[in-house]
């Protein structure tokens, strides 16, 4: 006999209930899903991972950035010691240059010209371009105007991201009325401590002395020994005359001690009109101008002053330290976008990082300027008393410091 599958065999009693699988048509109980709690603690986990993995991508972004960066700057110490190898003397930073028959004050009158770059084009492997510059004439011209157009990629750090590609457009910004294209730099050279130009000269003998307080690598020639063969400059009508350019044998601090070129962050220059209506991100910084706001940097200042001092540009009129109104003490400053310091090359073709924490001259935090120099606007000169810094001590060529590599 046969018993139902819900009676028990022996006593035919009911027996509970037994639930088989079904074959076809089966109701799945829904699957549980997260609840909100859970989805805010997993998203709170991912982000917590994410800001643990991005310093290290940024840290190693800019790693490859600043290795790129000392690569530049490699490039650029290489090519002064062959400048030097092939002339016997290093380039001059700035000098005073023909501004041709055309031009617009005095008619191959002299004013500032080049950068210490231009001169370099040969030795950074840019000879095209020193083939189409006109040596004869100062750079502000059109016959140099589409040389300056074109940016150079050594001359650009890749941290400092603003300068990449930047070009600027000013209509008359030449000597002879013609237009400027400006391409920018991010490194500059040497200056030194003391290379003021002051705008009166008075005498042969004043013009002489502020020219010989150059201590750095690059500097200020002044007047060409020659008299030009139209007017001279309305400014300078004594002609007074100029000084030679640094050469290896003045450099008796030693090649490993003294700056050639350091960085100057274009990217941080403000992009605000000043009180004289000039814009730093735009005005300074031309990699073909030998200003002292474009290519060159001094140790004056402490380094990075960006947060650190303030901007100080004399609505008076009388700047501290720069040859007109187009500079201040932020763009003759070395700088860079690299956290704590800035690159620097070395005369003997090393490059190093420095800590802005070196030591360095005693300032004023309102302006930056040195509390142990004193300036004489009617002579031009410099004074400094103690103490030495570090930074400035590596930046002067015949300065007779003591600098030890655990210094810096």
């Amino acid at each position: 006999m046969r018993f139902p599958n819900h009676l028990d065999r022996g006593t035919g009693a009911a027996l509970p209930a037994r639930s088989f699988p079904r074959l076809s048509g089966i109701a799945h109980r829904p699957a549980r899903g997260f609840t909100l709690i859970e989805l805010l603690v997993v998203i709170a986990i991912i982000a917590v991972l994410i800001a643990l993995l991005l310093p290290a991508v940024q840290s190693a972004r800019e790693a490859a950035r600043r290795a790129q960066c000392v690569n530049n700057l490699k490039q650029l110490a290489l090519a002064l010691a062959n400048y030097e190898n092939a002339n016997g003397i290093y380039p001059y930073g700035m000098a005073r240059e023909n501004c041709g028959a055309n031009c617009l004050f005095t008619p191959y009158g002299y004013y500032v010209g080049s950068s210490v770059f231009v001169r370099m084009l040969p030795y950074v492997e840019q000879q095209v371009l020193a083939n189409a510059y006109n040596y004869s004439l100062i750079n502000w011209t059109a016959e140099n105007g589409t040389v300056g157009a074109i940016g150079l990629n050594v001359l650009w750090c890749p941290s400092d991201g603003l300068i990449g590609g930047l070009h600027a457009t000013f209509a008359g910004w030449g000597w002879d009325g013609s237009t400027q294209v400006l391409t920018y730099t991010s490194y500059a050279g040497n200056m030194g401590t003391f290379c003021k130009v002051p705008i009166t000269i008075t005498s042969p003998a004043q013009h002489q002395a502020v020219l010989n307080q150059a201590n750095g690598v690059f500097f200020y020639l002044g007047w060409p020994a020659w008299n030009p063969p139209a007017q001279p400059d309305p400014i300078a009508p004594l002609n007074p005359g100029s000084v030679r350019p640094a050469t290896l044998a003045s450099i008796t601090d030693g090649l490993s001690n003294t700056f050639a070129f350091g960085e100057k962050a274009h990217g941080k220059f403000s992009q605000v009109p000043d009180v004289y209506y000039a814009i730093d991100f735009y005005y300074d910084g031309a990699w073909v101008s030998g200003g002292f706001g474009d290519t060159l940097f001094t140790a004056l200042y402490p380094m990075n002053p960006f947060g650190r001092i303030g901007d100080n540009p004399n609505p008076n009129g009388d700047f501290f330290y720069g040859y007109d109104a187009q500079e201040d003490n932020f763009a003759i400053a070395a700088s860079s976008f690299h956290p704590g310091g800035c690159n620097f090359a070395f005369l003997d073709g090393s490059v190093r990082f420095l800590k802005e924490t070196i030591n360095t001259w005693p300032y004023n935090p309102a302006n930056g300027a040195p509390t142990n120099v004193t300036y004489n606007p009617a002579t031009g000169l410099f004074s400094a008393g103690p103490p030495s810094g570090v930074y400035q001590s590596l930046s002067t060529r015949a300065g007779g410091e003591v600098v030890s590599s655990d210094q810096y």
